[in-house]
């Protein structure tokens, strides 16, 4: 009997799994992430066949296999546990919530998705969450968005205290709509989280500081959390060329490297960056934009379950993707460098192209200045061979690292409450003060 009940339940097991892929991968998602989902379908095609050859195995061996496979899923769920409940590693929200409390700072200790839900049943619909362009490298959606949900509402992060809530402009991006409606602009900053304004208001953003300090001549922030150069690329092609313009500011932090392997496994990035002629036209197509993005988003908030979590396994699928990309992007080291510095080659073309000026800002992570840790990121694994990349493009160079935060005597100060994350409100206006003095030199030097 128990023979029987195991190859039964094995096969009951497998077309379960494929049924549930099948229904996220074809009717939730309508067939948009079927690259996320084949090693999914794999798993159960691979389990399927070994439950029809398991009616043949002999029955001690069926429980000893059963023996193996329920202490591996028990001890599985059991480590899924401990990392949902934090058990085991403290929360970024949890450790500022109590230094906050340490120093008698106001902390708002509520969840994305609490604010999320309090807004909305203000606002109805006109209220979002940050949606990162690289959410869809995955996807297979008709179009490839670069930017956010426009002239919306949009909750974005919580590291000093509060949650930085800003209003997107006509094209998702966290700029004051009336900046589109001038001339031309001083600057194009792009660059990920640290341009897109993580974790302060738009006023506090580095460019929002630069703003207020070049008397309404104009910059518009092309920035999104989570892109790397292929993105940027693509988005100064997308959004830069109906602009007018005298200088752009890219700025690097120390995980783009990374973010180029990923991105380049997507197929309308690869068209990007093989094509400088390739274009999806998004500029015209925002209301297309945002009907997508709104269908993503709700798709997205679905998974927003716990028990499903638990039963899927998220926190240990976490773990194991990003250990497994790191180490990817390490051993594709050589690869990944030669494709950064093409895409940073392609974009100072788009400047010269433009009679504008380039200038390159390096912002370097936390992880730098953790004296008591031996661990080392993209920042310093890569830090070396990107500042000769960029030298050898005769880009100017401006290094935070060298000029601002190995000044300062205790550099973590200049990060919310010395923890992972990114820089203070503080930190952006000295940071914004510092790159537009040291343009004025490299200006009145010819560059």
């Amino acid at each position: 009997n128990f023979s029987k009940l195991f190859s039964i339940f094995v096969s009951l097991l497998a077309a379960f799994l494929l049924m549930y892929v099948y229904y996220k991968s074809e009717i939730i998602y309508g067939g948009n992430k079927i690259g996320y989902y084949k090693p999914y379908y794999l798993i159960g095609i691979i389990l399927l066949l070994l439950s029809f050859f398991s009616f043949y195995i002999k029955e001690n061996f069926k429980i000893i296999i059963s023996i193996i496979g329920i202490s591996v899923m028990l001890g599985l769920y059991s480590y899924e546990a401990v990392l949902q409940l934090g058990l085991l590693n403290v929360s970024r929200q949890e450790i500022r919530s109590n230094l906050a409390k340490k120093l008698d700072i106001k902390y708002d200790d509520r969840t994305r998705m609490e604010v999320y839900e309090e807004l909305k049943s203000i606002y109805s619909e006109n209220v979002t969450l940050t949606i990162h362009p690289s959410q869809f490298i995955d996807n297979s959606y008709q179009l490839f968005p670069l930017s956010g949900i426009s002239k919306i509402k949009t909750i974005h992060c919580n590291e000093n205290g509060y949650y930085s809530i800003y209003n997107s402009d006509q094209y998702g991006f966290n700029n004051p709509d009336t900046e589109w409606n001038k001339n031309y602009v001083e600057y194009l900053a792009i660059g990920d989280s640290f341009i897109h304004g993580s974790c302060v208001n738009e006023i506090n953003t580095i460019s929002g500081n630069i703003r207020k300090k070049i008397n309404n001549k104009g910059i518009i922030s092309l920035g999104y959390k989570g892109i790397g150069p292929v993105i940027q690329n693509a988005i100064l092609r997308e959004y830069g060329e109906d602009i007018k313009y005298k200088n752009i500011i890219w700025f690097y932090s120390g995980n783009d490297i990374q973010d180029l392997e990923s991105e380049l496994s997507n197929e309308i990035l690869s068209k990007y960056f093989n094509n400088q002629k390739f274009t999806q036209n998004l500029i015209q197509k925002q209301e297309i934009i945002d009907i997508q993005l709104k269908d993503f988003l709700n798709k997205e908030l679905l998974n927003n379950n716990k028990l499903l979590n638990f039963i899927k396994l998220s926190n240990i699928r976490k773990l194991i993707y990003w250990r497994d990309k790191v180490e990817a992007t390490k051993s594709q080291s050589k690869f990944n460098l030669r494709n950064f510095e093409i895409s940073m080659r392609n974009s100072k073309k788009i400047a010269e192209r433009n009679n504008a000026n380039f200038y390159f800002v390096y912002c370097p992570l936390i992880n730098r200045y953790n004296s008591d840790t031996n661990y080392s990121d993209d920042d310093q694994f890569y830090y070396e061979d990107v500042m000769k990349i960029i030298e050898k493009l005769e880009i100017p160079i401006i290094d935070l690292h060298k000029e601002y935060f190995s000044k300062i005597d205790n550099p973590k100060a200049k990060f919310p409450f010395g923890i992972w994350g990114h820089y203070t409100p503080e930190a952006y206006e000295e940071i914004s003060v510092l790159v537009l003095e040291k343009i004025k030199k490299f200006k009145e030097n010819g560059k």
